[in-house]
């Protein structure tokens, strides 16, 4: 996913008068990549000795490049972003579950991947 349509989706998410999203690129990429992080350390399972990578090799220089986050999770990572900024405290709990539902299907899915290929 884009750096345009990641920003796009979480302006949609957030629209509520009181949410201030960063304005610089640069900010953006500060918690772009805690998300990312937070994912990776929720995701860290191993099933039969394989661990499961969510990075990708995609640059994230620039406005115009991809998130470097494999596309099963790019929702997780709108999610966690929007409920950091929402300042509604139903919302936030809303994207909290969000957030939590998308790891949850990609750990299921994965699963279901690894199962299938015995």
């Amino acid at each position: 996913m884009t750096f345009k349509v990641f920003e796009a989706l979480v302006k949609i998410k957030t629209q509520d008068s009181q949410s201030k999203l960063p304005p610089k690129f640069a900010d953006w990429v500060i918690v772009i990549n805690e998300g990312i992080k937070r994912i990776n350390d929720e995701i860290k399972i191993t099933i039969n000795s394989e661990k499961i990578e969510i990075k990708t090799n995609d640059l994230f220089e620039t406005d115009a490049g991809n998130i470097p986050v494999i596309e099963d999770l790019t929702m997780a990572l709108v999610y966690y972003v929007s409920q950091m900024y929402v300042s509604d405290v139903t919302l936030k709990q809303k994207y909290l579950l969000d957030y939590s539902d998308e790891l949850g299907l990609f750990v299921w899915n994965k699963f279901k991947e690894m199962e299938l290929s015995k």
